[in-house]
């Protein structure tokens, strides 16, 4: 067989690849992945939801704690040692 008859059949089996039901099929969960992902969102986005209350939280509590002396931050720190070994 020449080689340019090869190349030929080579192309046109890429061609039919192409355009066969293997790749609708994907394309089909592909489109089917990408709508899921809009009604639910992504493990990234749910997970950054689930976290942002606990962020806020932690934001306002910073402006709090700034304003401690070091005395002051210190005895908080016993307080929050003393809750976390009542309730570990």
């Amino acid at each position: 067989m020449p080689k340019a008859d090869v190349v030929q059949l080579f192309v046109s089996y890429r061609l039919k690849c192409k355009h066969s039901s293997h790749n609708t099929d994907n394309t089909t969960k592909m489109n089917f992945n990408k709508i899921l992902q809009a009604l639910f969102g992504n493990k990234s986005s749910r997970d950054m939801k689930l976290i942002q209350p606990l962020v806020e939280k932690v934001k306002a509590t910073y402006d709090e704690l700034k304003a401690l002396s070091n005395d002051q931050l210190r005895a908080k720190t016993k307080e929050i040692q003393a809750q976390v070994q009542k309730f570990g």
